[in-house]
């Protein structure tokens, strides 16, 4: 499938389910998200790069002592933030964070 523009791709994801309105930002403008399992119908290459993405991005929020990874019986993840992770929230200094924090 062909678009000419991204809008147009765009267009097509939210009238096919695969993305949806989510809500508004401080600034009024819209939010979306994907819905994974009607993305992976209609662009399965698109879902597998959005969840390699997600990935990385908890390996490294983990491998910086931003969250905790637990397991349940079914070895199904539950993320949390650590108390690393509240303190630099809380403190406003999460945008300062480095590796070597």
């Amino acid at each position: 499938m062909d678009f000419e523009n991204d809008s147009e791709f765009f267009d097509y994801l939210l009238e096919n389910g695969a993305m949806e309105p989510y809500g508004v930002n401080e600034n009024g403008e819209p939010l979306y998200r994907f819905n994974i399992e009607v993305l992976d119908q209609i662009f399965p290459e698109v879902a597998e790069s959005i969840r390699e993405e997600i990935d990385e991005g908890l390996t490294d929020l983990y491998k910086m002592g931003l969250i905790d990874i637990s397991y349940n019986e079914k070895l199904e993840a539950t993320f949390s933030i650590s108390e690393k992770g509240k303190r630099y929230v809380q403190t406003g200094e999460l945008e300062n964070f480095t590796r070597e924090d």
